[in-house]
């Protein structure tokens, strides 16, 4: 009797210590492959990716294709790929992603500058059940890879533990940590050609603004008209601009071209104006009006070129 009643002491015990016994994560080898970047839009800060992803383990029973999810994505589809078993037992799965991702691009030195465009991928399963191994040796950019404008730069995989503050509904469960893969491509825009079609309304702008220093002798009106000419060159180009870039707190390369470009004509119809009031002999207020102008032309100048180059090397 006693026996008996030990050996169900025993069967009743082991579920609750098979329970409590902490479960050992499946450790999951995770690759990507980028074959291309597309829709790059700065406005809607996004940008579309193409690439496959695959998974090796030993767990038969673990199914990335329905619980792989990117995070950064606003939307995302996928096509299954196949799976199969290696020589050394591993299991695998591969798929092909289609993304658009959420990306803040940095537009400080626009249309210069790096991008560093990340996908960030994670597993629906904590850290308990899921660690990911990187697979650093075949994950790449596809030899055909190609982003007319930019140069591709270099292409990194990173693994990282997030930490989500909730139990996403399960009140049994503690708040969990996920093990993340983020896949990084750099890359740098070539950007002179946009540089000077975009801004090319701006310097016209500024260069009207220093002709209004040489035509001090030139009646009022004359100058007026050449003063309306780069202010309506000055709104159109901003108009272009803002149509192109969303607004942010950072003060931008535009933003250094547009308020250079806005002081220098502004400084030139107020010296127009004010050596037109002094008595002073003609010949002098052309002089002085000469001198003013050079000295706002060099300053105009040297800012943009030493913003320019800034922008260019950053």
């Amino acid at each position: 009797m006693k026996l008996l009643k030990l050996v169900i002491f025993v069967l009743f015990l082991f579920p609750i210590l098979a329970e409590a016994k902490p479960e050992i994560p499946e450790t999951v080898t995770f690759g990507v492959y980028p074959m291309s970047i597309y829709e790059l839009d700065q406005f809607n800060n996004s940008f579309g990716i193409s690439f496959y992803a695959w998974w090796r383990t030993k767990d038969k029973n673990y199914k990335p294709d329905t619980s792989i999810e990117i995070v950064n994505a606003r939307t995302y589809t996928h096509k299954f790929g196949g799976t199969g078993k290696t020589a050394n037992g591993d299991y695998y799965t591969f798929v092909h992603y289609y993304a658009k991702i959420h990306y803040d691009w940095n537009l400080k030195y626009f249309p210069f500058g790096h991008q560093y465009l990340q996908v960030r991928l994670e597993d629906f399963e904590d850290t308990d059940h899921i660690v990911f191994d990187p697979d650093f040796k075949d994950s790449r950019l596809h030899s055909e890879f190609e982003l007319p404008g930019w140069k591709i730069l270099n292409m990194s995989v990173k693994k990282s533990t997030t930490t989500y503050d909730t139990n996403f509904g399960n009140a049994d469960a503690p708040k969990g940590l996920f093990d993340r893969i983020t896949m990084t491509i750099e890359i740098k825009r070539e950007g002179m050609r946009v540089f000077i079609s975009y801004f090319i309304g701006f310097f016209m702008a500024g260069f009207l603004a220093h002709i209004l220093y040489l035509m001090n002798t030139f009646p009022f009106p004359a100058r007026a008209t050449i003063f309306a000419g780069g202010i309506f060159s000055f709104i159109g180009n901003k108009y272009t601009i803002d149509q192109k870039l969303p607004l942010t707190t950072d003060f931008t390369l535009a933003d250094s071209i547009q308020a250079a470009t806005f002081i220098v004509l502004f400084l030139s119809i107020c010296i127009s104006i004010l050596t037109e009031q002094l008595n002073i002999p003609p010949q002098q207020k052309h002089k002085l009006s000469y001198t003013i102008g050079i000295i706002s032309f060099i300053c105009y100048i040297s800012y943009i070129v030493v913003n320019t180059y800034i922008a260019v090397i950053s």
